[in-house]
């Protein structure tokens, strides 16, 4: 019961901290939707979360002679069709306001907008970006169509931080833009690395999950692509091998498994096989 109450208490401190980052000043608005994106999935995981911890506390408490009867067969990890209807219509609503907010007059602020240098401002880009996703079928051997549904930023706005990671094609180092950290996947001016991020933007194009890696741009810098994307506090081997001084509980295991199958089941329902899961 106590584990139940504390991982209710979780879930409903990660929905506080969505809402107050999503319930932004009026100039920090632009930053936000570029940073999180679309996050109708993030919203789907969390209400259904509420609701099965919910529904397992009130089973703990409530007496089996009472009238109350847990259906558990409703918990599937999905929501059911009248919330999932909801929801859909609440982010068609949040997509005309961004559209509508875009198209009206309205000024970047002077970190993101970049119009004075030459470039199409950002604002600009991410209502083209909006029809872009309406508009491209997702080929993913359309490279040109896919470029779309990314917003592009010159290279030198991501100034090259320490080294994270490196693979057989490309290098992550951390960056900074927009006031805050990110990583970026630097893939090396070659026609195998080409190939390799026209391979991975073509996964990554349309995907929304908050178990998956969020992209939010891309640049190019005398041929060498790169893609911007969210930055984890730390790896999931040092989670395990530093943080941990004390084996995982059980509780701790099931619920990392957990996001990782919900990930890796999103993907699976997009059409894509993961196929480098370590």
């Amino acid at each position: 019961m106590a584990t139940t109450a504390i991982e209710l208490q979780r879930v409903l401190k990660d929905a506080e901290v969505l809402i107050q980052e999503c319930n932004c000043e009026r100039d920090q608005w632009l930053r936000v939707e570029i940073k999180r994106g679309y996050l109708k999935e993030t919203f789907a995981r969390i209400i259904y979360a509420l609701e099965w911890h919910t529904l397992l506390l009130c089973g703990l408490f409530v007496p089996e002679s009472s009238a109350f009867h847990p259906n558990w067969e409703t918990c599937d990890g999905n929501l059911r069709l009248n919330e999932s209807f909801i929801l859909s219509a609440a982010a068609a609503w949040d997509r005309e306001t961004l559209r509508e907010s875009l198209t009206s007059s309205h000024i970047c602020d002077g970190e993101i907008c970049r119009a004075d240098l030459g470039e199409k401002c950002l604002a600009k880009q991410l209502l083209d970006k909006l029809d872009a996703e309406e508009q491209v079928s997702g080929d993913p051997n359309n490279f040109r169509d896919l470029m779309r549904l990314f917003l592009w930023v010159k290279p030198e706005h991501h100034p090259k931080g320490k080294k994270l990671g490196e693979g057989g094609c490309a290098k992550v180092r951390d960056t900074e833009w927009l006031g805050q950290k990110f990583a970026q996947k630097i893939f090396p001016d070659s026609t195998g690395s080409n190939r390799s991020f026209k391979k991975e933007i073509a996964a990554m194009a349309g995907l929304d999950h908050p178990n998956i890696m969020h992209a939010v741009c891309c640049s190019e810098d005398n041929r060498r692509l790169s893609i911007v994307m969210e930055l984890m506090y730390k790896s999931l081997y040092d989670l395990l091998h530093q943080d941990c001084t004390s084996p995982l509980s059980i509780f701790q295991g099931i619920d990392l498994m957990l996001q990782i199958s919900e990930g890796l089941r999103y993907l699976h329902s997009m059409n894509i096989a993961h196929r480098d899961l370590k």
